[in-house]
């Protein structure tokens, strides 16, 4: 036995039921309705599965018990339905008469199995192995749409009464939906009467499930409360009726086949192509329906809601930046000019003053140095240079950074501990100009954090290995620590506790390193330091 084409449309169809049945069943099987719509599943399971097999099998002894069984199932379908209907609309004399109705079924069994009145053998089809009926069968087949019908006729009753309470009926139409389509699912029939079609019923089933699995996961049908990601019930259900597209077309695309009798992939695929085209509308419009009620929104709506949403979000944080950046610089360049226009003032009236003119002279030219400064950090803050990537050694940068600021160690009574091995290079791919920078800054930053009393200024290296190696570079200082309430602005442009600064250092650094696809983090304790932590992409060890 080997799985076919045919096999897979009714095969998918009895896994999906099943498996909502036991969702069903296993939220409460103390409850009837429950218990009840796990049978209906196991019914619709049993069916679909049996068939599925015939349709694979060479075994024609395997496929006799095997198609009894699913023709039993059938009339299992139709009462279970009618059960599940009676108890979900409060019909207490129509339960009855459902239950009533499984010892015709029970009784039927026999009958059907020993006799040659229902079931009488098989059909030898192109797509598998039928049931052939006998002529007592159009009694089973009436009894089946009776019972159909009156299940539908008791859910359009309590609908159009109103006879529950609002949510218990929006649950009752969705019910009615998934059963109304099921309903044609009767076409399966026909072959039973040497009709030599393939029998696709499987199809109008697998809305069934989708339906009744929606309305449990959207409206807690039978009291089915799924706690679960909105993205993934979508997937769920966007994948069910992709597999459900795609099973139709080739299914179709067989039956094509054998009715035209053409063997060439290339026809194949001309008919399955066209096919498809034919089926978008419909796919289209059910995902349509499932993104409107999901998202308030089809895909497309969604994406150019969100385009407008993130450039008004990107236009508000430019504007909030500019503000900031504005309130920064007229505070900083407050204190220079204001030194500019106390000593301009009384530049008149001591223009003879040696004393006076080489003073001015000299706060002048430092207050004007101080505000080019301030106007080339903020250019490198607001727009960084392209970056020049180039191999990089990290260790022998960070050496070069230190003996750059040997001086300013010593002055400042400031030890290096390297906590990295010399010998083992790791590679990076960086502009070495500007993470220099960003280093040079967090260097000063932690000399200044110390420059009190000395302390130990803590260096390591280490590599994190994840889905690809992160390189690690720590920073730590022993000075006083950032106050709590601080920590979350020390990254922001201008935000300063210093009597000089600017606040533009980490804000700076913190650019470089993003624009290398790294991130920079911090952590401090109060009277103890704080550790700034580097994270990069590993380009190479040695």
């Amino acid at each position: 036995m080997h799985i076919t084409i045919y096999s897979i449309l009714p095969l998918t169809t009895s896994i999906v039921s099943i498996s909502l049945g036991l969702l069903v069943l296993l939220n409460n099987i103390k409850a009837e309705i429950n218990r009840v719509f796990f049978l209906s599943s196991l019914a619709v399971f049993l069916w679909l599965f049996c068939y599925s097999i015939c349709y694979s099998t060479d075994n024609e002894k395997l496929a006799n018990i095997l198609l009894w069984i699913g023709c039993s199932a059938v009339l299992f379908i139709s009462v279970t339905y009618y059960h599940f209907t009676s108890v979900l609309c409060y019909k207490k004399k129509e339960k009855k008469f459902a239950l009533s109705l499984y010892y015709v079924v029970l009784l039927y069994l026999p009958f059907s199995f020993f006799t040659k009145y229902f079931h009488t053998g098989l059909y030898k089809y192109y797509f598998g192995y039928y049931s052939r009926v006998g002529p007592f069968y159009i009694y089973v087949i009436i009894i089946f749409m009776s019972i159909i019908s009156r299940s539908l006729l008791q859910l359009f009753s309590t609908i159009k009464l109103k006879l529950l309470p609002a949510n218990q009926l929006k649950q009752i139409k969705y019910i009615f939906l998934a059963y109304f389509i099921s309903f044609f699912a009767s076409i399966d029939f026909l072959p039973k009467y040497h009709v030599n079609i393939y029998p696709f019923g499987a199809v109008f089933f697998l809305f069934w499930s989708i339906i009744i699995s929606y309305a449990i996961l959207k409206h807690q049908l039978l009291d089915v409360n799924i706690v679960i990601r909105k993205g993934l019930i979508y997937s769920l259900l966007i994948a069910t009726l992709t597999i459900a597209y795609l099973t139709l077309i080739i299914t179709i695309e067989k039956l094509f086949q054998n009715f035209l009798g053409y063997q060439s992939f290339i026809i194949s695929l001309v008919y399955a192509t066209i096919i498809a085209v034919f089926f978008i509308p419909i796919k289209n419009k059910i995902q349509h329906i499932i993104d409107k009620a999901f998202y308030k929104g089809s895909t497309e709506e969604i994406a150019q809601e969100n385009l407008f949403l993130r450039k008004e979000i990107a236009d508000k944080e430019r504007l909030k930046a500019i503000a900031t950046l504005a309130s920064g610089l007229a505070h900083e360049i407050k204190n220079p000019l204001t030194a500019v226009k106390t000593f301009t003032e009384y530049l008149p009236s001591k223009k003879n003053d040696p004393q006076f003119l080489d003073k001015f002279a000299r706060i002048v030219n430092n207050e004007v140095g101080r505000i080019d400064n301030l106007v080339n950090q903020l250019l490198d803050f607001a727009k960084p240079a392209p970056l020049n990537l180039k191999d990089t050694v990290v260790e022998y940068l960070i050496e070069d950074t230190i003996a750059f600021l040997n001086n300013d160690f010593i002055k400042h009574n400031i030890s290096i501990v390297k906590q990295y091995n010399p010998n083992e290079q790791h590679l990076l791919k960086i502009d070495q100009n500007q993470f220099k920078q960003a280093l040079l800054n967090l260097f000063l930053n932690a000399i200044e954090a110390m420059s009190d009393d000395g302390g130990e200024l803590i260096i390591g290296i280490a590599v994190k290995t994840t889905a690809s190696d992160i390189l690690c570079i720590s920073i730590q200082d022993t000075g006083p620590g950032i106050a709590h309430e601080d920590i979350k602005h020390i990254f922001d442009p201008f935000f300063s506790k210093k009597d000089t600064g600017t606040g533009l250092g980490l804000a700076i650094t913190q650019g470089i390193i993003q624009e290398h696809g790294g991130k920079i983090s911090v952590e401090t304790q109060i009277g103890v330091g704080t550790k700034f932590k580097v994270e990069l992409p590993l380009y190479s060890r040695s």
